[in-house]
């Protein structure tokens, strides 16, 4: 398995594998154009400006059951189940109401973060 090792990440290692796999989903879905080859790579395909924060949670992360209600013998008659979907619609509603042009604007402090870590060395290799 090849590892990717790269100053933007902090220096922290990613296996290839996945993050193929991540960046095929997140183009499948319309949120990145990805070019192979040499001079190959991926970037926005939409202004960043159009991409909610709901959307790319909703596409990368699989079901949002905080309970399983679904197979509770006392859904029917539980009061919770009602409490639970208001609170997970609130949750997701925080995130459609920010693009990710928005969190963007704190770039280059996150490109500072980051390489303060890759200064740190890390305890698994050190």
């Amino acid at each position: 398995m090849r590892i990717v090792r790269d100053r933007r990440l902090g220096g922290k290692q990613i296996s290839r594998n996945h993050l193929t796999k991540v960046v095929h989903g997140l183009a499948r879905a319309g949120f990145v154009d990805s070019v192979r080859g040499r001079a190959g790579g991926i970037r926005l395909a939409r202004p960043a400006d159009e991409i909610r924060l709901g959307e790319v949670l909703r596409m990368t992360e699989e079901g949002f059951d905080l309970v399983d209600c679904a197979n509770c013998v006392i859904a029917p008659a539980c009061g919770l189940t009602a409490v639970v979907n208001e609170a997970l619609r609130a949750f997701l509603a925080v995130f459609d109401s920010y693009s990710l042009g928005d969190i963007l604007g704190r770039r280059d402090q996150l490109l500072a973060v980051l390489d303060a870590q890759r200064r740190v060395p890390d305890l698994e290799t050190a």
